[in-house]
């Protein structure tokens, strides 16, 4: 159940409440029909309390009502010892070695047990001596004041049983009862020292270990704000990332623009120089035709200069020899 506490109350509680649609009462009830109605108060987690704050609260009704199971119990003076299974079992056989040891060897002369009622002092002697604690959250006052009561005083003690001023030392039972009570003090003054002792040592390895907690609990406490000034520091510096990045993104966009320009300009020059290329080679073509036909022309004139310069000179001949040139044309 803890875990399931833990998962659902790490996350914000309003949204939790908005998506599962149950409240804290009805979710705790489904999860847990038999656990404790939760208080009032711990329903203001929807202004947005903090985890250990929901924890607290938490912990201050449990106490409540192990305080109330507490003062229902029976109140008798008890030794109410945090032990191991293994040291209440040898302190368990070790009183039922001492009951062999001194158990009746003149039972002829005691009445059976139905002919005398156990007194109340008989039913404590057969009790358990050591009661585990019910419950974890067990005050080291109330185990204080339980170890402070001996389980068996001495006549005439303020703590003694009333019931031992009821034996009457003229009978033989009643004087084997108090002669077997004198025989147990001893062993439970053991007992009772001895666990005294081991409960002094738990309380004060418990104490060691509550300052150790708690001075790992300030150096965590310092981890957590050393860490979460580097967080902020981190987040404020990939804030500033951002922005910059998103500058930068802008100067490349506006870059990235101007060389799609650069190169549509450049595409348009080449196209311009390819068709003026086009242009040069046809009027290379035109000038080297028209070079031709100048150089044929040329040679026409210069054959029909050359005929007409041999036409002169042949006339002039004939003109001596008595025959006129345009005769020497026609024959010609």
């Amino acid at each position: 159940m803890s875990s399931q506490i833990f998962k659902r109350f790490n996350n914000d509680p309003k949204e939790v409440c908005k998506r599962e649609g149950e409240d804290e009462n009805n979710w705790v009830k489904r999860i847990n029909p038999n656990a404790l109605r939760l208080h009032p108060n711990s329903l203001a987690y929807f202004r947005g309390p903090a985890t250990e704050d929901w924890l607290r609260r938490w912990r201050v009704n449990i106490n409540r009502a192990f305080s109330r199971e507490k003062q229902s119990l029976e109140s008798r003076p008890e030794l109410d010892l945090d032990l191991s299974d293994g040291e209440e079992d040898q302190l368990q056989e070790g009183f039922d070695d001492l009951l062999a040891e001194q158990s009746f060897t003149r039972t002829s002369k005691v009445s059976p047990p139905c002919s005398r009622p156990m007194s109340h002092t008989s039913r404590k002697s057969n009790a358990p001596l050591v009661r585990r604690s019910s419950t974890p959250a067990a005050s080291s006052k109330a185990v204080h004041q339980n170890v402070s009561t001996p389980l068996f005083s001495p006549v005439g003690h303020p703590h003694s049983s009333p019931e031992q001023s009821n034996l009457d030392p003229n009978s033989d039972d009643d004087r084997q009862i108090s002669s077997f009570i004198d025989s147990l003090k001893p062993k439970l003054r053991e007992f009772s020292s001895g666990g005294n002792e081991r409960l002094n040592a738990k309380i004060a390895k418990k104490d060691r270990q509550i300052l150790r907690l708690e001075g790992d609990n300030v150096a965590l406490e310092a981890t957590n704000r050393k860490l979460r000034d580097q967080f902020q520091k981190a987040s404020k510096d990939s804030e500033d990332l951002k922005i910059k990045v998103q500058e930068k993104r802008a100067v490349l966009q506006t870059m990235k623009q101007e060389r799609n320009e650069a190169q549509a300009e450049v595409a348009q020059l080449k196209r311009q120089i390819d068709d003026t290329s086009a242009e040069n080679r046809k009027l290379r073509a035109e000038i080297r035709r028209r070079e031709k036909m100048d150089a044929r022309k040329v040679e026409a004139l210069q054959a029909y200069t050359s005929q007409l310069f041999q036409g002169k000179a042949s006339g002039s001949t004939t003109s001596s020899n008595g025959t006129s040139p345009v005769k020497r044309r026609k024959l010609e």
